[in-house]
């Protein structure tokens, strides 16, 4: 009696610490990362991925390593706060330089450890767009408003800007009209008439023509390089657009409506070209700009705001995207055995397996309630009846499984071939169904079937649906969701439950109806 005390005080000192560990920890995401109990509001951010790939110079390849300057604007200065900046670059050392009172950016360097590395280089930033309009970034100081870059030093040069400008009559139109009356005027010129202006004025390009002139009708205009924020995009090169200063603010000429308006989803890097810097002992080969938009959480953002905090490193945000989803199906799978056994110890329901259940309800994530149960009885129904056709050929077991997992492969190849000749959509999603357990699945029903009979078989699927279905609907609750997300520690608590629940002895509720008749006949017969 003695050492079954003693098991059963091990039990619940075990089992108690692992769920006060995890409470202990969530309690500390919560109060040292502001990361709240409860599901919050959403808010949605940016993701900007640099891939840069810099090809060494060949003709001189002792000069020393490669050096890459990238600039990019500071958070202060732009409509958005710039929540973390992630590097990976092998190959390469990673520097943040000083940023400069005077300077509108920030620059980060990479230096190669080895003169041939043709490695990628990745940047990524996140960043929260801000609420308020208060930001100069991009905007020219009141020296720089109304300087001129070309050929203005000539003062001859510049008088004859100023004929041609007074030749447009603008005076009564207003900044934006005005902007437009140039860019008409001189892109109605024929080519010869704006080769002949061009060459007279001494210019290379129309465009560098026009903003000068708007310069003059003192409206201040300058080259900006940088790029469209729209979700699921992919840049190759940078956009080089003319901004306008009109009341205090950036304004930008839309060719697809012929308007000028403001364009607050455009990012800007740079001045011109010069967004990156400087390129030493090499060239840039290959960019490539991934543009994403996702939606976080208010506290997820707190915790990576939180980035010096020790807690903050075991955040599921420091994993890639990808990856990041696949830990989030990944802890799921205990809560949803911690369901079935709960279901199996204390009320009796009768399933095939203890993780078939779980796993189908996962993939019902993936594919849909409905759908993934037609497709589930489909499948199961057609490899009974194969199964039961194995049986009489006297097939080994291990053979008997593979037979099975190779058939339930061919069904899942010929419903999907079927239902894109029926141009039905979103079957081709039975690639999520687990296969193996499937497998195994119609191998324990054949064998229930053959020993227990129909009745008891029917009872183990409809035990396993019903509880698929529960932890699929356990799982679609935001707050399932959140807690396995943003609180990873639950684990601890899941375990701690399933250790208490595993050595539960005791009658199941279902075995009531059991012994129900027993006690009805006691019943009557102490009445007697």
């Amino acid at each position: 009696m003695h050492l079954k005390m003693s098991n059963k005080l091990k039990i619940y000192l075990l089992s108690g610490a692992f769920i006060l560990f995890g409470v202990i920890v969530m309690l500390a995401r919560n109060l040292m990362l502001d990361v709240p109990l409860m599901p919050d509001q959403r808010a949605k951010i940016w993701e900007i991925q640099f891939s840069f790939r810099v090809s060494p110079d060949v003709l001189s390849p002792s000069k020393g390593p490669i050096k890459l300057t990238l600039q990019t604007p500071k958070d202060y200065e732009i409509p958005f706060e710039i929540l973390d900046a992630q590097n990976t670059s092998p190959g390469y050392d990673f520097q943040e330089l000083p940023e400069e009172k005077n300077s509108d950016y920030r620059q980060v360097t990479w230096t190669s450890n080895n003169n041939w590395d043709r490695s990628n280089i990745y940047y990524r930033l996140l960043m929260l767009p801000k609420h308020t309009t208060d930001y100069s970034y991009g905007i020219p100081s009141d020296q720089e408003k109304f300087d001129i870059q070309h050929n203005l030093s000539d003062q001859a040069n510049q008088l004859k800007l100023q004929t041609l400008l007074e030749s447009f009559n603008l005076d009564k139109l207003t900044p934006k009209q005005k902007i437009l009356h140039l860019l008409e005027e001189l892109t109605n010129l024929s080519a010869d008439q704006k080769t002949s202006l061009l060459t007279d004025m001494r210019y290379d390009r129309l465009v560098d023509l026009w903003r000068d002139l708007i310069n003059l009708s003192q409206i201040p205009a300058f080259p900006v390089s940088g790029f469209t924020l729209e979700d699921d995009s992919t840049y190759y090169s940078i956009t080089t657009r003319t901004a306008f200063l009109i009341n205090g603010r950036l304004n930008f000429y839309d060719p697809e409506t012929n308007m000028i308006t403001e364009d607050p989803s455009f990012f800007i890097l740079g001045d011109d070209r010069d967004w990156v810097t400087e390129v030493e002992n090499g060239s840039l080969s290959s960019l490539k700009i991934s543009v994403k938009q996702t939606s976080l959480p208010l506290s997820a953002i707190s915790a990576i705001k939180n980035t010096h905090n020790p807690l903050a490193q075991f955040s599921l945000y420091k994993l890639p995207t990808d990856y990041r989803i696949s830990v989030n199906m990944l802890l799921l799978l205990p809560l949803g055995a911690l369901v079935v056994v709960f279901l199996r110890v204390f009320i009796g329901i009768r399933t095939t397996g203890t993780f078939m259940p779980v796993l189908l309800a996962l993939s019902f994530l993936e594919i849909g309630l409905f759908k993934g149960l037609l497709i589930f009885l489909i499948i199961t129904g057609i490899g009974i009846v194969i199964r039961s056709f194995l049986n009489k050929v006297n097939i080994l077991l291990v053979a008997r499984i593979a037979v099975v997992i190779a058939l339930v492969i061919l069904i899942i190849v010929i419903l999907s071939l079927i239902t894109n000749a029926l141009d039905i959509f979103g079957f081709f999603a039975v690639a999520f169904l687990p296969m193996i357990i499937i497998a195994w699945t119609i191998e324990r029903l054949s064998i229930v079937l053959d020993e227990d009979g129909f009745k008891e078989a029917l009872i183990q699927l409809a035990g396993s649906l019903g509880s698929a279905i529960l932890i699929y609907c356990l799982c679609c609750l935001d707050v399932v969701t959140y807690w396995t997300s943003y609180f990873p520690e639950m684990l601890f608590i899941e375990i701690g439950c399933l250790l208490l629940i595993g050595h539960y002895t005791g009658y199941r509720l279902l075995e009531l109806m059991r012994f129900g008749a027993f006690a009805n006949h006691h019943k009557v017969e102490t009445q007697k």
